[in-house]
């Protein structure tokens, strides 16, 4: 099985910065592109990307 790639990857909020709701395409946190071969390829690659990606939420601050 080939490997995947992540040709686009872009990131738009700091680490630690507080974000409000996504009311727009613009609103959202960025986006991660996978490219492969095979299908299970680039699955495989995006679930090893989601898992390096942490996002909390404030409770107290959503309503």
């Amino acid at each position: 099985m080939t490997s995947g790639t992540a040709p686009a990857v872009h990131v738009r909020a700091a680490v630690g910065a507080r974000v409000g709701p996504a009311t727009s395409n613009r609103g959202r946190l960025g986006h991660v592109i996978v490219t492969g071969d095979h299908p299970r390829t680039v699955d495989d690659q995006a679930e090893q990307l989601l898992k390096r990606i942490t996002i909390t939420v404030d409770e107290e601050e959503v309503s």
